[in-house]
């Protein structure tokens, strides 16, 4: 089996190429992210400045000219922030995705903040482009930060940053490897040389769950727990409510019904389908038996301007949650 992994630590070993492309879907919701620039928006900004280095081999060639054209002047990137608002703004598709690289920042950083007198690890799965990891690691230099990611779109990533920069956080680690494809994490990671710590862990798992099945979430929730379950641990993830025919359907996203269609047979294309979704009042009974309880919404995201179930945050055409350790075992 071939190592498929880049510790910052050690020396870059090229990745043999699986059958598939990087993520189209990680791409597209970088490029969102990065429409942000022109607004003098710094995480914006410096994942458009990503996007502009992120080479034509992983990302169709007409795709690449267009986000090279998109991300090249201001105007054209407000215009197609224009463009985009006006065919999907009544679903609060742009503004939920933005809020959503915020919800998982504010609770990275505040589990740093609440546990600076301890050792903790942040672990980020599925990160695709984001750059949360990148950038937390440089602030917090002692705290030990691990991405898992799919072979392909990994490489991409870590290409490209080293393009971005000189050197790499020795903090931050990258693993590379087809999660639930005969490979757990604990895999994954003892693949990189590094030793599972079951201490305090904020996971992040964003843009992931609904590309799995109930059964494969409940399996990586039940590992979570073996691998970081103690006093302390959360996980921060994001899912949709489905309805009948596998499409997004909440309060904002049933303001544009062509929407749901566009982004069910989108994914499709991609080969990416949507496998699974709940409602959120369904999250106390999918936790029951796996060690975690999901904490009340208002305790973990307080801000206007969204609406609050009792155990999940609605921004956009999904739905936030965090959960934390409450396992006695």
């Amino acid at each position: 089996r071939l190592l498929r992994s880049f510790p910052t630590l050690s020396k870059y070993l090229h990745i043999q190429m699986i059958n598939d492309l990087p993520s189209l879907t990680a791409a597209t919701v970088a490029f969102i992210s990065s429409l942000r620039w022109c607004r003098n928006n710094t995480t914006g900004n410096l994942q458009a400045c990503f996007l502009r280095k992120l080479s034509p081999r992983y990302i169709p060639m007409p795709l690449w000219i267009f986000l090279q054209i998109s991300l090249c002047h201001p105007f054209i990137s407000r215009l197609i922030l224009f463009i985009l608002n006006f065919c999907f703004g009544k679903a609060k598709s742009l503004e939920g995705l933005w809020m959503r690289k915020v919800y998982m920042s504010r609770q990275v950083t505040k589990f740093l903040e609440a546990n600076q007198n301890q050792e903790v690890q942040v672990v980020i799965l599925a990160a695709g482009y984001d750059l949360l990891a990148f950038t937390l690691s440089q602030k917090y230099s002692n705290v030990t930060f691990i991405e898992i990611d799919h072979p392909a779109t990994g490489e991409a990533k870590f290409r490209t940053l080293k393009k971005l920069v000189d050197e790499l956080p020795r903090n931050l680690y990258f693993c590379h490897d087809a999660i639930g494809e005969g490979c757990t994490i604990s895999d994954v990671i003892a693949k990189n040389g590094l030793t599972v710590k079951k201490i305090p862990t904020v996971t992040i798992m964003e843009g992931l769950s609904f590309y799995l099945t109930e059964a494969e979430n409940k399996f990586i929730f039940h590992e979570l727990g073996d691998l970081f379950g103690c006093g302390g641990s959360i996980v921060a993830f994001n899912f949709f409510s489905l309805d009948e025919f596998g499409r997004p359907s909440n309060p904002n996203v049933n303001k544009s019904p062509y929407l749901a269609s566009l982004l069910k047979y989108k994914v499709m294309l991609m080969g990416e389908p949507f496998k699974f979704g709940m409602k959120p009042d369904a999250l106390p009974d999918f936790f029951s038996e796996t060690g975690w309880e999901p904490i009340k919404s208002e305790l973990v995201y307080e801000t206007d301007g969204v609406e609050h179930h009792e155990y999940a945050t609605m921004m956009g055409i999904e739905y936030e949650t965090t959960i934390r350790w409450a396992s006695k075992k």
